[in-house]
């Protein structure tokens, strides 16, 4: 199935990113497509309307205006998303065919720090017999942790700093069961 050149360039971009929803800059707004609209349409409770893309027919797409992102930005976040945020990086006035774009910024329940916030811890997990690394970093304070707990303390170790995000696959599955894990910590 053949697709637009921006819709490949989306698809392209979309492709590196994982568990990410991308907010594609066009032009005074920020378009989500795809599986990513339908998601984002329902979240944000805004309309999902359609765009045209080559062969592929009419596909769902939603959008917000660019002067409100960081609104639309914080419902997202506060719901436990990660999103990339794709910027246009040349003039679209003065670009010979497909204005190029990259992604500038991922945000994450995480990373995201709003005037509220005090802190917003990320943790991060390497396990080795009955010992784990655990690392902390407020990424409001940029104060940084590290501690080598036996798996029994880790759990207060994380109790106490309540990470948004923790940063490790490999330690899910023996993780997933604490209590603290699973109030509203993102993994990565």
């Amino acid at each position: 199935m053949s697709l637009t050149p921006m819709m490949r360039q989306y698809q392209e971009i979309k492709a590196t990113l994982e568990d990410t929803l991308l907010m594609f800059r066009l032009g005074d707004f920020y378009e989500l497509f795809f599986e990513d609209a339908v998601v984002a349409s329902r979240a944000l409770d805004i309309t999902l309307t359609g765009r045209d893309a080559g062969e592929a027919g009419r596909i769902p797409m939603c959008g917000v205006p660019y002067h409100a992102l960081e609104s639309y930005l914080d419902r997202l976040i506060e719901q436990g998303f990660r999103v990339a945020i794709c910027e246009q990086v040349e003039d679209p006035k003065t670009a010979k065919g497909l204005v190029q774009r990259e992604i500038v910024r991922v945000v994450t329940p995480g990373t995201a720090l709003s005037n509220e916030q005090a802190n917003r811890f990320l943790a991060s997990f390497v396990a080795r017999d009955d010992m784990v690394g655990l690392g902390l970093v407020d990424v409001g304070t940029v104060r940084f942790s590290l501690a080598k707990p036996v798996v029994a303390s880790v759990w207060s170790s994380c109790d106490a700093s309540r990470p948004s995000n923790c940063l490790s696959r490999k330690m899910w599955i023996c993780l997933s069961r604490s209590p603290v894990m699973s109030r509203k910590s993102r993994w990565w």
